[in-house]
């Protein structure tokens, strides 16, 4: 992963989604989001490039080491594992930690390893310890919506905060409306978790087609929506413009896909 420094960042890279590939990474699977790899319109500094020559372009403005250091985790926490995490994944995990921490001691402004620290605090269910790094993160990188996106899927999934998980959210979508996490995480929360009794699942959804037109998935999303809600005629006028999409693009699986929701219709 790049080396990225604890930064103002000049420009953050939309996040990239195949098409086809949205319910399993937003549906199937509530996991951590990972912190972007490039930004748009960015030229390495020389030092960056002798130091990471894989870099692929950052424009960075560091915040003073000492304005880190006051305000990051404390690093000689240790994690805190759930009973269900078996010893073998305990020790690796601890391992893989103890070295993130090593080198973040040393070097602060290293918010790619943040990251991964709170990933490995996430992957041993210590969720004080990584709401703790990505609070910190968004305080020192808060033109990046990763960690306002992580905090939201902890609140949603693992915590049951409903309103914080909204909050964090929507907080993303203000910082960067251009990426689609947030509108598809805000979907999931509506349609399964909160304020399902009203519209707030399929007006997300309807803005995220607004911001992203000729995005197929979103349109099966809304299919199933408006299917599991029993309004037949809007799922599969859904279906049909997923259908037509699918088309356009030649995808031949797809098709088949969407026609079976439209056969399982209720006639």
């Amino acid at each position: 992963m790049i080396q990225k420094h604890i930064l103002a960042v000049v420009a953050i890279a939309g996040a990239v989604i195949v098409l086809g590939g949205i319910f399993f990474l937003f549906v199937v699977q509530p996991n951590v989001v990972r912190a972007p790899t490039e930004t748009a319109n960015s030229t390495p500094r020389s030092d960056e490039q002798v130091q990471n020559p894989g870099n692929q372009g950052y424009t960075i403005t560091q915040l003073p080491v000492d304005d880190i250091r006051s305000q990051m985790p404390d690093l000689s926490r240790d994690i805190v594992f759930d009973n269900s995490i078996p010893t073998e994944v305990q020790m690796s995990l601890t391992e893989k930690a103890r070295s993130l921490k090593a080198v973040l001691t040393d070097d602060p402004t290293r918010t790619d390893l943040w990251f991964n620290l709170a990933i490995v605090y996430h992957s041993a269910n210590d969720y004080d310890g990584a709401r703790a790094v990505w609070e910190f993160l968004i305080k020192v990188v808060p033109e990046d919506t990763t960690s306002y996106d992580n905090l939201g899927k902890l609140y949603h999934f693992s915590l049951h905060d409903y309103p914080k998980a909204e909050s964090y959210f929507n907080q993303s979508l203000a910082v960067n409306p251009n990426l689609m996490t947030p509108y598809l995480e805000l979907f999931e929360l509506y349609r399964y978790s909160y304020k399902t009794d009203t519209t707030k699942a399929a007006d997300i959804i309807h803005k995220a087609i607004a911001k992203f037109p000729g995005t197929l998935d979103f349109h099966v999303l809304l299919g199933d929506y408006y299917r599991d809600r029993g309004d037949v005629v809007k799922a599969k006028a859904e279906y049909l413009t997923a259908m037509d999409l699918a088309r356009t693009a030649g995808d031949v699986s797809r098709i088949n896909a969407i026609g079976e929701s439209i056969l399982k219709l209720p006639q």
